[in-house]
């Protein structure tokens, strides 16, 4: 970039030296398409530049880590950068991985506890709903509130009924028959979210 801008400097300063010179008008001419070029070589220097920069930061938002950078087409200069670009989208892969990998190893422990666990979001999606929860209310797996109180409407009523977080004590009537609940409810908030954290089992089995 630093040349590009060096050579326009001259190539300018070199034409306004010779302008008005009527006999060094072919001069005027070639300085004058020299400069032209110069100047749209640095625009197309300058968009391709932004261009890979814009697809970089795009990746990143939407965890595409297929990006791939045209470096050749900038010259060595841009290399070091790219070279950064790249180790910081790998990173970024890496986490991604590690992160579902996580997720996935904690799902596998949460569905295997005998505890009924529930994780509500927003009072709108359901995030988790384990395999003990969908045995004691006897319900399918449902990924929303509007479900969750279609298959469990009198469970759904009872936690919402709840004033704070807290453990309490309840009986529910099921398909199964009915059951006392020992119940553990949690409110709080992550990433700006409201989220609710119902733990339950049936103490009539436990007993």
């Amino acid at each position: 970039t630093v040349l590009r801008v060096i050579l326009i400097m001259i190539t300018a300063f070199l034409f306004i030296r010779i302008l008005g010179d009527d006999r060094l008008l072919f001069n005027q001419i070639i300085l004058s398409f020299i400069l032209i070029v110069q100047v749209w070589e640095l625009i197309r220097f300058v968009n391709i530049t932004n261009r890979e920069l814009t697809r970089f930061f795009q990746s990143i938002k939407q965890t595409d880590f297929t990006i791939s950078f045209t470096k050749d087409s900038l010259g060595n200069s841009f290399s070091g950068l790219f070279d950064s670009m790249r180790t910081i989208v790998d990173a970024y892969e890496t986490v991604k991985i590690e992160k579902e990998a996580q997720f996935h190893l904690l799902s596998q422990i949460i569905s295997h506890v005998p505890t009924g666990i529930i994780v509500i979001a927003e009072r709108d999606s359901v995030v988790l709903l384990n395999d003990a929860a969908r045995n004691i209310l006897d319900i399918p797996n449902v990924k929303s509130w509007i479900g969750l109180q279609a298959k469990a409407k009198k469970f759904t009523e009872i936690t919402a009924d709840l004033p704070s977080s807290g453990r309490f004590l309840t009986e529910l009537e099921t398909n199964n028959g009915l059951k006392t609940l020992s119940l553990d409810l949690s409110r709080f908030t992550l990433l700006e979210k409201e989220y609710e954290l119902i733990t339950f089992s049936d103490i009539k089995i436990e007993l």
